[in-house]
């Protein structure tokens, strides 16, 4: 079953609104969000992904060069969202960017000087720049990259559809399913945000939105999925 441009920017929406509810203020890359490709991204970004690159760069740069669609101000994380064919195959890409830095949303730094966002603005945002810039690094950072590829489909040893947990490639959990932008967010939310997520469905109409964003919409074609791949040990949703 195809996957369309239309269908991926619409469940994009849906991924905001996901966010709107459980109040979760985000900012939206406007330049990127109508193309959804990683063509979009900058040639900085793209040579740091692929090079030795310690993480700390890499999110630096994505996020000083704008590679995002979707940043979060109070924990600085940042979620991309690309697809694209490749040689007429479907390529899809999410990530969640953990920010590798121990540091305060813009808010909060305000406060601390005495001051609130609708006050000054971003009026400040230079010096709080400087601030993150001087950070500590956190401990533990654990990313998270959907994958979906059809040219890179090797029967039980690379899957179509997976899930990448950690900083290396290493932890790859392969799914029965492809993933839409908002399967991804409500997936985050679930294991990221667990406990203002945990508050939100307590509310029955929450629950029944935060399920609706689970809901599989697009199998994996049988090409991709092979009766060999049912066997091992894979994510179903049914």
């Amino acid at each position: 079953m195809s996957l369309n441009l239309g269908k991926i920017i619409s469940h994009y929406n849906k991924a905001k609104d996901l966010l709107d509810k459980l109040e979760i203020k985000y900012e939206e890359n406007f330049s990127k969000a109508s193309q959804l490709n990683s063509e979009t991204y900058s040639d900085k970004f793209k040579k740091a992904t692929i090079s030795n690159a310690e993480y700390p760069e890499i999110y630096k740069i994505a996020r000083d060069y704008h590679d995002y669609n979707l940043y979060i101000p109070s924990d600085g994380s940042l979620f991309q969202f690309s697809q694209e064919q490749k040689n007429g195959k479907l390529e899809i890409r999410y990530a969640y960017l953990e920010s590798p830095f121990e540091i305060k949303s813009y808010e909060d730094f305000l406060k601390e000087n005495d001051c609130s966002f609708q006050e000054v603005q971003y009026e400040f945002f230079e010096e709080y720049e400087q601030y993150v810039s001087e950070a500590n690094l956190k401990k533990h950072i654990t990313n998270i990259r959907y994958d979906y590829s059809e040219t890179q489909y090797n029967e039980l040893c690379h899957p179509t559809s997976h899930i990448h947990i950690g900083q290396q490639n290493h932890v790859r959990m392969q799914l029965a399913y492809t993933m839409l932008p908002s399967n991804f967010v409500a997936f985050i939310m679930r294991n990221v945000y667990w406990e203002r997520w945990k508050s939100f469905i307590q509310d029955d109409k929450n629950r029944l939105f935060y399920l609706e964003n689970c809901k599989i919409y697009h199998q994996i074609p049988k090409d991709y999925l092979s009766d060999l791949d049912k066997k091992d040990i894979c994510i179903y949703i049914k």
